[in-house]
């Protein structure tokens, strides 16, 4: 419903008022009623000036056009933006946005799209730069200062400083480049990567690349919570502070409300491994050395078998430690139970230094 004034001439068009929204229409049904409640407008139009302004509530909107160039600015609460840019007369434009909205999580409640089944928030920059010449072009830079994920009681994930740069094709969006922080890793790629989101909100990922020699496929199901993905490598390099190692891969991932699935192989090809097991003690005589420290985990449906072997010897280098190994086990778990190791690792030579003493291994079996 609208109540206002009309003015008019040969020359300007201003037309104000308040209007009504019917929040019982359709249109409204994803939408946080508090963000369409009633709002005031104002919009000016003569030859050369295009003027609007919305208030309402807890929205705020107000951009100019003069001889074709534009400038805006508005709010929804905290989220903010600004736009600025030309339109020509037969239809092109370039348009320039940037926007920051410190709470996604609060801002997908606004719009109903807030999964309450995952605990998640993280905090936004946009600049996107957008373009229209008989088609629409964007591009755009996506900066993520901090973030964190809590899938299930002993599922979490955060980090700081993510980017990503996409470019708009037709119905897909092509990540060009990003960076992320995960589990404490930042992972890259500089090959462009393809995903879409259909009609039924599933997200399509078409390809997926990190460290631009592995690639992910698959599917996010949004509505039906089902995650399906493939991860392949004929040879991917890996180079971090576990050590730094040249693998290929296969691996499964199905996960879905009921149950989660992860299967598949790792073969090392060849590299140095440098990974010290978390310790949850402190142990400060040198000649004790700590192989491994295994933690009980919480009991979920999740179900873990990923094979784990090599083509030669692969080299575990750490302080006092020195050894050629090569694995032929599994990462195994069953739902319902704990994660464990099956399988062997041999040991063809190496050497482990205690107290000044050196000690020489032999060819040796050490089985899980």
């Amino acid at each position: 419903k609208y109540s206002g004034i009309i003015e008019t001439d040969l020359n300007s068009l201003l037309v104000k008022g308040d209007i009504k929204p019917k929040l019982k229409s359709k249109i409204f049904d994803n939408i946080n009623p508090s963000i369409i409640s009633d709002l005031n407008f104002v919009y000016f139009n003569d030859a050369n000036n295009n003027m609007l302004n919305i208030d309402a509530n807890r929205t705020n909107i107000t951009i100019f056009e003069k001889n074709r160039l534009l400038n805006g600015w508005g709010n929804l609460d905290k989220n903010s933006f600004n736009v600025s840019g030309n339109i020509e007369k037969n239809g092109q434009s370039n348009i320039r946005l940037s926007a920051n909205f410190p709470s996604i999580k609060k801002l997908l409640k606004d719009i109903k799209l807030n999964n309450k089944n995952i605990k998640y928030d993280a905090e936004i920059n946009l600049e996107a730069q957008i373009t229209y010449d008989n088609q629409i072009e964007l591009k755009s830079l996506i900066t993520v200062p901090w973030y964190y994920v809590l899938l299930d009681d002993d599922t979490f994930y955060s980090g700081t400083d993510l980017s990503f740069e996409i470019e708009k094709e037709q119905d897909d969006l092509v990540i060009t480049n990003y960076n992320i922080d995960f589990l404490d890793h930042k992972i890259d790629s500089q090959k462009p990567s393809i995903i879409s989101l259909d009609n039924n909100e599933t997200i399509q990922i078409k390809e997926l690349w990190v460290y631009d020699n592995l690639l992910i496929k698959g599917n996010i199901a949004i509505q039906e919570k089902n995650i399906n993905l493939k991860i392949k490598s004929d040879r991917f390099t890996y180079n971090g502070k576990e050590g730094n190692v040249t693998a290929k891969t296969d691996i499964s991932v199905h996960i879905n409300e009921n149950e989660q699935n992860i299967e598949g192989y790792i073969t090392l090809f060849d590299g140095i491994i440098k990974y010290i097991p978390k310790k949850s003690y402190s142990i400060t005589d040198d000649d004790i050395i700590i192989i491994q420290d295994i933690n009980n985990e919480v009991i979920n449906n999740r179900f873990i078998n990923i094979h784990i072997d090599s083509t030669k010897n692969i080299k575990y280098k750490i302080k006092n430690i020195n050894l050629d190994i090569r694995p032929d086990f599994s990462i195994f778990k069953d739902k319902g139970e704990n994660v464990k190791i099956l399988g062997l690792a041999t040991i063809d030579k190496g050497e482990v230094t205690a107290l000044d003493k050196l000690f020489t291994i032999d060819k040796s079996e050490v089985y899980f």
